[in-house]
């Protein structure tokens, strides 16, 4: 009977140690993503006052603005897993894709609509409004089959995975084609 107290005292804190374990990474990986999007405009105004335009993993390839969603970020140059953890990540060629994650860079992106319009600023300056013109929710294996299928020199796709509030790997992929107003 004496001992029922400090058992349940010792349980009690078990819990909490455990439960605080578990908050923390999530935590952990939010305190980065801010931080990183602090340092961000900063980045970016740096390398656009040097002006040259790098391909090299990791640095900034252009800005990114999408009023309707509310989204105003950063991308970065190459797709690697530590790029895509700080910010969206452009990969280059037919057409250009920006990747980011449903559950942080693109989050806001459910918002979309056809018609919506957004701007992509380069790194010597140049601005380019897009309209969005078309949005398709596909398998993975449909949406890279795809992404190789369409040909069109102009147009762009953002594309992040689908449902957004899947638990796990999500099933499909959200492309939201884009072409230059």
């Amino acid at each position: 009977m004496r001992y029922i107290p400090l058992l349940l005292l010792l349980l009690q804190g078990g819990l909490l140690l455990g439960g605080g374990a578990v908050a923390a990474r999530p935590a952990y990986h939010w305190g980065l993503r801010q931080a990183s999007r602090l340092r961000a405009r900063t980045e970016w105004q740096r390398h656009c006052h040097e002006g040259v335009a790098s391909d090299r993993p990791g640095r900034p390839a252009l800005w990114l603005r999408i009023p309707s969603c509310g989204i105003d970020d950063l991308v970065l140059s190459d797709d690697t897993t530590a790029n895509l953890a700080r910010h969206a990540c452009l990969v280059r060629g037919a057409p250009p894709v920006i990747l980011g994650h449903r559950d942080t860079h693109f989050r806001k992106l459910r918002k979309i609509a056809v018609n919506d319009s957004l701007e992509v600023q380069q790194l010597d300056g140049r601005e380019q409004r897009y309209r969005v013109t078309e949005i398709e929710i596909l398998p993975v294996d449909r949406a890279n089959r795809r992404l190789h299928e369409h040909r069109d020199p102009e147009s762009m796709v953002l594309m992040t995975c689908h449902p957004f509030h899947y638990i796990g790997a999500a099933p499909n992929r959200m492309l939201v084609w884009i072409r230059p107003v």
